[in-house]
């Protein structure tokens, strides 16, 4: 219980907590840099073997799909049935 609360280990978490996490984004970065075409992107991800990077990966291509496909089909839906109640309404 003492070493929860001494400031000194906390320090030291968050510490190891960052610079696990540079060391994520770095690796991350150089995977996608590396990757010059799809079958590349692909290999370099069966040959991973670490699953913190691999979830890194997940997490960013999930992002990208939410992003670039699944939002502007939401946002058309939205505007789409706002023109509807507005031309209804008239």
């Amino acid at each position: 219980m003492n070493s929860l609360t001494n400031p000194d280990s906390i320090n030291q978490s968050l510490l190891s907590y960052l610079s696990n996490q540079e060391e994520l984004v770095s690796n991350y970065k150089r995977t996608f840099t590396y990757a010059a075409s799809y079958e590349d992107f692909v290999e370099m991800i069966l040959k991973c073997e670490d699953i913190e990077e691999l979830k890194q990966i997940r997490f960013v291509i999930h992002y990208k799909y939410q992003t670039f496909t699944v939002s502007p089909m939401i946002n058309s839906l939205y505007s789409n049935s706002a023109n509807v109640s507005r031309s209804s309404s008239v």
